[in-house]
């Protein structure tokens, strides 16, 4: 799959499409943010500390009979 998919079927223009796996009837596409450097919006400063990171799961409209999932 590519990015022209990614970005004329649902608009992510900002991620980009890193694996697909197949798990029984579903097939998941795993994609992640192009954006690398993120800054601070007050002072606009890139030395920031990240306490974490959280994963969501979109459920798209199925393709050939099986469920879509975008992680």
């Amino acid at each position: 799959m590519n990015y022209n998919y990614l970005y004329h079927a649902w608009g992510l223009y900002t991620l980009r499409y890193t694996s697909i796996e197949c798990k029984g009837n579903t097939i998941v596409l795993n994609i992640e943010s192009k954006r690398t450097k993120k800054h601070c919006p007050k002072c606009r400063k890139y030395h920031l500390v990240k306490n974490g990171y959280r994963t969501r799961d979109f459920l798209g409209l199925p393709i050939g009979g099986k469920r879509l999932l975008s992680e």
